[in-house]
Formats: structure tokens, C-alpha cells, sequence
């Protein structure tokens, strides 16, 4: 049975608030049509090209939200591409590239496990499991979190283009796919969380992408200095799903 108006609403919104937190979106979307006993058949290939179009939504705007952001990496990429290499002082194409490298390990095993995942979207079972392993994750962040050193000063695109190699980047990335199962949140995956208000210095600083988006700076606005910057995480942060 197709999903209805009120349905698609319904899902809409779900997935416009849970985005926004390290409890994956995706998760809630597949238990959410089980849970009110709506016949979706969510393995056919619309349920999930409806959750793709719920997520493309909100990737577009947080692109609309941080196009300045967005610009200066694509002005960086530019540049690089023009002299066929990055300046070593040019952060925002080093940083550029590096989320191209992140965003690469999703993409392929997205591809290669298709139709494997497929089935995966119809369990409510299996997304109630990893939702759970999801809620570990975070409560063992928590506790890093509280054992943590300050975090360092300073600009954190410079520092992530310093620190971060290039196979840092890829294995962050490849680590952070494990959010394409329904119930592990991406952002989850992370040393970090958005709710730790200071990242660990003893580490790089994040930088993820999944499913089409990627992570630069959100732990920059981590837990209560999320809210006392003048704007949230970055554009970098969220994709498709969470």
C-alpha cells in the first residue's frame, strides 16, 4: 500500500526533528509505520525512495542555512583543481578533499550492499536492536566525554585540515557508514556526540560524511556551547539521515 498524505506528514516531521539529534533518524522512520500498524510495505523501493526525498529535504536546508560555508569549501576545491595541488595554507580546499574522502566509503558500500540493506528497512526488530546498541554508543561517549581534557583554541577548520590525514578521513568515513542500518545515528558514531560540550583533545577533530553529507565542526557546538554560538552545527554535520 502507497504511503498516504497524512503518512508522508507524519514521516516528514519525524525525520525533520530526530535529524537534528545522534538517535538516527532512519531507525524511527522504520519502526514508527509498524509501531501505528500502518500497511507500508517498507521493503519495496518507494518506502525508501520516500526516507532518500525525507532526507535530501533536510540536507537542502542545511545547505540553504550555511551556503557561505558551503561556498568557501567549493571556492577551495576550486582552487586546487585550477593549480593541481593544495596550498598548504589553503585550509578550505585541503578541507574540501578530505570530506570528498569521507563521503567515498558510505557511497560504495551502499552500492555493493543494496540489496542486502533493503530488507533491513521492513524489520522494526532490527531497527528497535541497533537503536538500542546506538543508545550504548552514546552513553559510552558520555563517559569519555566527562573524563575529557579542555578543547583546544582556535579555528576548527584549520585544525581538522592539520590533523586529519588523508586515511583518517577515509576510516572515519568508512566507520560512519555503518549508519546506513536503520538505529545507529551518524553523528553516534563518532568519538564525540552533539551532547558532549567539549570534544577530546587527545584526538582529531571529527570529520565524517554519509549518505551524500559529512560531518566538519559539530562538536565545535557541542552540549551547552551548541546554543551559545551564533549558529548551530555546521553544514557538514547532517545528510541524508542521522
Amino acid at each position: 500500500m502507497p504511503i498516504s498524505y497524512w503518512q508522508a506528514i507524519v514521516l516528514g516531521l519525524l525525520q525533520g526533528f530526530s535529524e537534528l539529534f545522534p538517535i538516527s533518524s532512519l531507525g524511527h522512520s522504520v519502526i514508527l509505520p509498524q509501531l501505528l500498524g500502518w500497511n507500508i510495505h517498507q521493503n519495496d523501493s518507494y518506502f525508501i525512495t520516500f526516507l532518500v526525498a525525507t532526507h535530501l529535504a533536510t540536507a537542502l536546508v542545511l545547505l540553504g542555512f550555511f551556503w557561505r560555508d558551503w561556498l568557501r569549501i567549493l571556492r577551495g576545491l576550486g582552487r586546487s583543481l585550477r593549480d593541481r595541488e593544495i596550498a598548504p595554507d589553503d585550509t578550505d580546499a585541503k578541507l574540501g578533499w578530505l570530506l570528498v574522502v569521507g563521503t567515498i566509503p558510505a557511497g560504495l558500500l551502499g552500492l555493493l550492499l543494496e540489496h542486502k540493506l533493503r530488507s533491513v528497512f521492513a524489520s522494526a526488530q532490527s531497527a528497535a536492536f541497533f537503536l538500542m546498541i546506538n543508545g550504548l554508543l552514546l552513553f559510552a561517549a558520555e563517559a569519555l566525554r566527562r573524563r575529557a581534557p579542555q578543547a583546544e583554541e582556535g579555528d576548527p577548520d584549520d585544525r581538522i585540515a592539520r590533523r586529519i590525514s588523508w586515511r583518517d578521513a577515509g576510516g572515519v568515513g568508512t566507520i560512519q557508514a555503518a549508519a546506513l542500518v536503520p538505529g545507529i545515528s551518524r553523528s553516534g558514531m563518532r568519538p564525540d556526540t552533539p551532547f558532549c560540550s567539549q570534544p577530546r583533545s587527545s584526538a582529531p577533530p571529527p570529520l565524517s560524511s554519509s549518505r551524500s553529507s559529512s560531518v566538519r565542526k559539530e562538536t565545535e557546538y557541542a552540549g551547552p556551547h551548541w546554543w551559545a554560538h551564533s549558529a548551530p552545527p555546521s553544514p557538514h554535520i547532517y545528510p541524508s539521515a542521522s
